[in-house]
């Protein structure tokens, strides 16, 4: 039995605690292992968490649209009129078309217009791509973009008082993987 949890090392006595003391610490190889292994955990996870974080930019990006549009469909319901999410390039924007009397006369606000300089332009453009990280607007169903009327109905340019229509905004990020955003004709905004 060693005394008093004492070790015996060669002819001499060490206890416990002197073992302890003389063993403390690491040597560089130690490290230089631990920190390899490290780096290749690093280096192995990388792809997976850059491929997350390039998800979720993307699915923030449709969200955001869905939830314009849907700002877009609530105030033509709240306030009554036409308001549409309009699109240009990779940037969207929400307006309101003052005056707007279909067929007669439709105007919605000019393509520099800002916010604040116009009480039509509900929000300035906002551009996807550099908002969240490359990702675009592949293609939009209508040129005019998504206009909603009074009713909350999916409208077109034309027929606004009384022909509904489907709108659809595909959004795409830089490997190509693509979303949809629908605008059903009673004005239901939906990512299926």
């Amino acid at each position: 039995m060693i005394e008093e949890a004492g070790l015996a090392r060669g002819n001499e006595k060490v206890t416990l605690g002197e073992e302890m003391r003389l063993s403390r610490g690491i040597s560089l190889h130690e490290l230089l292992v631990v920190l390899g292994l490290l780096t290749i955990i690093a280096a192995v996870s990388m792809p997976y968490l850059l491929g997350a974080i390039q998800n979720s930019d993307f699915n923030s990006a449709v969200r955001q649209v869905a939830s314009d549009a849907r700002l877009a469909r609530s105030l033509a319901v709240s306030k009554g009129g036409y308001y549409r999410l309009q699109t240009s390039n990779n940037s969207y924007r929400v307006e309101h078309c003052n005056p707007c009397t279909p067929p007669v006369s439709v105007s919605w606000p000019a393509s520099s217009a800002q916010m604040g300089a116009s009480a039509d332009v509900i929000s300035n453009w906002q551009d996807l791509s550099s908002l969240y990280g490359g990702v675009a607007i592949q293609s939009v169903s209508t040129v005019d973009g998504a206009i909603f009327n009074s009713t909350g109905a999916s409208v077109g340019p034309g027929n606004y008082p009384v022909t509904p229509r489907s709108v659809s905004i595909t959004l795409q990020k830089p490997d190509g993987t693509t979303k949809l955003i629908q605008a059903d004709p009673a004005g239901n905004v939906k990512m299926p």
